[in-house]
């Protein structure tokens, strides 16, 4: 099953997210956007919705972008939407650095944190680290509520990311000197 907003609800949120979001409405669109994308069913009552909502504060701080048409969703839920990445990493002996965003809107971390683990120990993997930086979002950048919109203007990556990755990889992969 794919981490999904629905899945978050309420608590999953961050509290400053919590204020002011309205949440119930989020999850309710997402849950209409999700059926039409599994059965191309709604669309219109889609697109209805959507033309009143994506101005409201909260609607990037959950949707990356409008969803433009059906077949855009369709794509969507394919691709991206229905993905559930679980068996995969079930199958990873690799060694795993995960990096999440304690304010990572489109994933619930605690959740994807606890699967990895899961799943990650399952297959006998015993070389993987799984990190969650305070005060970032998805793609690891410094934010105050975990927004899309924030990635533009923030301040850089999270603190500590770069040292992280570093040391991490410097632990498993011999670096030759340089000539």
């Amino acid at each position: 099953m794919s981490l999904t907003l629905d899945a978050v609800e309420y608590n999953g949120l961050s509290p400053s997210l919590r204020r002011g979001a309205r949440v119930a409405e989020a999850v309710e669109y997402q849950k209409a956007l999700f059926q039409t994308g599994r059965t191309s069913a709604g669309w219109h009552e889609i697109e209805k919705k959507q033309a009143k909502i994506k101005e409201r504060k909260w609607f990037p701080m959950f949707f990356e972008t409008e969803t433009p048409s059906l077949e855009t969703l369709r794509w969507r839920w394919k691709h991206v939407y229905s993905f559930d990445p679980l068996p995969a990493v079930a199958k990873v002996r690799c060694p795993v650095l995960g990096v999440f965003g304690d304010l990572d809107t489109s994933t619930p971390v605690p959740v994807a944190v606890a699967n990895m683990r899961q799943m990650l120990t399952k297959a006998g993997n015993t070389d993987f680290t799984l990190k969650v930086f305070p005060n970032a979002n998805h793609a690891l950048t410094q934010a105050e509520t975990g927004s899309d919109d924030e990635t533009a203007r923030a301040k850089g990556q999270a603190p500590g990311l770069f040292d992280t990755l570093r040391s991490w990889l410097s632990k498993r992969v011999p670096l030759q000197p340089v000539p």
